[in-house]
């Protein structure tokens, strides 16, 4: 009989401590966590991840006959929420915001200088309803401007300046400007840095039954004439060392946008060469010194095409201790 009494008593202590229980979560209405009710108009995107910063890093080549790379960049616009209505987002350029970036980044970056941006779309709508714009801000340096950019590196802030419509929507506080980095290199070369089969242009010359090579280095096989066989299992090698190659082509040829040159097993090739060229062999021009792309086809191209009847490169650089060229070939 006690025992059963002692279970009753149990049970009747879990009872009423269940219902306390429940009464105290129904009673309970306050929660822990609370959101941001405003709904807030903000910029989302970058190609690179700078500081934390909405951020897009482009590179710029200035050369001695033009600038080469892109500054272009297409931005929607979102909201945290639906908008209420259509609202329109205006955006502007704040250069006040550069001296604050460098000072939190350590940086010295400078504003762009005046009148070379292109804003060719300073606003964005986000339709009744939606989220994000169904159009973009639009940023862009023009081509023809790229050559104005002198200093090592520039910062364009561009912000969100204004909202119209929305009702009770606001400007992010955090999310409203984004940043484009433009970096700018000066480039006295007048060849591209390590291009590959990709970039080159024109067609390759098919006839070279009158082209002959010299070498200035002794040769542990074969000859420079190996070069001109189209038989890539001929070729010629020596032991690495600065050396002179010097191709003539019989004639002059116009128009030369690149060269190819085919290594032994793809691992035997150059990495950097001085390019120079000769109408007559006794004046050259020196184009500065290629860095050269690894693997079995290897490529040289001019920023702009030459004419020569002599090609010289003076190698200063190659891959495993040895130099096994097979082909060498040019583009028209």
């Amino acid at each position: 009989m006690k025992n059963t009494q002692n279970k009753q008593i149990h049970i009747g202590f879990w009872a009423l401590l269940l219902v306390i229980t429940v009464a105290a979560c129904k009673k309970e209405t306050k929660y822990d966590i609370t959101g941001d009710k405003v709904n807030r108009v903000y910029i989302s995107g970058s190609n690179t991840t700078v500081n934390g910063y909405n951020s897009f890093k482009f590179s710029i080549v200035n050369t001695v006959i033009g600038a080469f790379g892109t500054v272009n960049v297409a931005l929607p616009v979102r909201a945290t929420m639906p908008v209420a209505g259509a609202l329109k987002v205006s955006f502007a350029v704040d250069n006040s915001m550069v001296d604050t970036y460098n000072a939190a980044n350590n940086t010295a970056y400078k504003a762009l200088p005046d009148g070379i941006l292109n804003l060719s779309a300073a606003s964005a709508n986000i339709p009744q309803g939606q989220q994000i714009s169904s159009d973009s801000l639009k940023i862009a340096i023009p081509t023809d401007k790229l050559s104005q950019l002198t200093e090592n590196t520039y910062l364009l802030p561009v912000k969100i300046a204004a909202i119209a419509g929305g009702a009770g929507t606001q400007i992010s506080t955090n999310q409203s400007v984004v940043y484009l980095i433009v970096s700018v290199r000066v480039s006295t070369s007048q060849l591209f840095e390590s291009p590959g089969e990709s970039d080159m242009t024109g067609s390759i010359i098919a006839n070279r039954a009158k082209w002959t090579g010299t070498i200035d280095q002794p040769l542990l096989l074969g000859s420079p004439a190996d070069l001109f066989d189209g038989d890539e299992g001929t070729f010629f090698y020596y032991s690495s060392a600065n050396s002179n190659l010097t191709v003539d082509l019989g004639e002059t040829v116009s128009g030369i946008s690149g060269i190819r040159i085919k290594n032994y097993f793809g691992v035997y090739g150059l990495t950097t060469a001085k390019v120079l060229s000769s109408t007559d062999g006794i004046t050259y021009t020196d184009y500065g010194t290629a860095n050269i792309a690894g693997g079995g086809s290897q490529y040289i191209k001019p920023y702009k095409p030459f004419n020569a009847r002599y090609i010289q490169l003076q190698i200063t650089g190659w891959q495993n201790n040895l130099i096994a060229l097979t082909e060498f070939d040019l583009y028209k």
